[in-house]
């Protein structure tokens, strides 16, 4: 395996603080690619060598730096968890919406069916009839309100249901 260069002073001021957007893009790069760059390696394991023989005389506590990295751990788990909420709200959303716009449509259609009247007439209507005897005079009421009064010998036709275009045989 070829050691890539690798630019040090780069990542000596990404350590302090001092680095701008494309030095720190190239530090992500550069971490990245991981156990495949030997260059990095190297540089790592020198430097953790270098640590590790300064860090008996040196005595220094190092534990705020473990603070910040679980930290940073913390807060990269929490906003994966809110992302995840957010995609399964909008997958449900999708599927509700998805399911809802047919449905609306279906029923419109099946309204739009059932108010119009295709044979221009009710294939399930009764004819229903109403007999004046002789001598008498009858009163009725037809179911649709309609009231009258029949003469003798009398009779009247309709059809039910009345539909808007009723039609009265007398």
């Amino acid at each position: 395996m070829k050691e890539k260069e690798i630019n040090t002073t780069i990542i000596d001021k990404y350590l302090s603080g001092d680095s701008n957007a494309g030095e720190q893009q190239y530090i992500k790069e550069l971490f990245t690619e991981g156990e495949e760059n030997s260059g990095l390696k190297k540089y790592v394991s020198d430097d953790w060598n270098a640590y590790l023989k300064n860090a008996g005389s040196a005595g220094k506590d190092i534990s705020h730096i473990l603070d910040r990295i679980h930290h940073q751990l913390h807060l990269t788990e929490s906003v994966k968890k809110k992302r995840m909420g957010r995609k399964i709200y909008f997958w449900y959303s999708s599927v509700a919406a998805a399911v809802l716009v047919p449905l609306l449509i279906l029923s419109g259609y099946l309204f739009y069916l059932s108010g119009t009247d295709t044979s221009g007439k009710n294939e399930n209507a009764v004819v229903s009839q109403i007999y004046a005897p002789t001598m008498s005079r009858v009163q009725f009421a037809l179911p649709d309100g309609t009231t009258g009064c029949l003469n003798s010998k009398s009779t009247l036709e309709y059809s039910i249901p009345i539909s808007n275009n009723r039609n009265i045989k007398l």
